[in-house]
């Protein structure tokens, strides 16, 4: 590799940093507003499909962003896995969750708590990425 190749590739690594940083900026800012009406929640609460689908429709690209944070190396189908888990246990007990204002704050600790479950159960089986 000579010298100019090198140099257009340091390039290219800068912009794609560059890039990352301000779209992590820009999606905490965003993140921090999320607001999710009760009705949607006690909606949940009661079994109604259409306010799981705009629940999951508000959260979802929060909890992608937060996986992404954590762990960049995950397939597609991987993260998929880990919304599907993490939604359905929450769904299923919704009765744990004490001040519906609090719902994403929520949700999202226990994503981490599947991710947690998951990368070590990837480690224990010695599945590689």
């Amino acid at each position: 590799m000579n010298i100019m190749e090198l140099r257009q590739s340091l390039d290219c690594l800068f912009l794609i940093y560059q890039m990352v940083y301000c779209i992590l900026k820009t999606t905490y800012i965003k993140d921090k507003y999320i607001m999710i009406d009760e009705k949607i929640i006690m909606g949940v609460r009661n079994k109604n499909a259409d306010a799981k689908k705009e629940l999951i429709s508000l959260t979802k690209d929060h909890l992608i962003r937060t996986i992404y944070k954590r762990y960049i190396g995950l397939e597609e189908k991987e993260i998929n896995d880990i919304l599907q888990a993490t939604y359905t246990y929450a769904f299923m007990h919704m009765d744990k969750l004490n001040d519906d204002k609090n719902f994403l704050k929520w949700i999202t600790v226990l994503l981490n708590k599947q991710l947690r479950e998951y990368m070590q159960a990837k480690e224990n089986t010695g599945v590689s990425r």
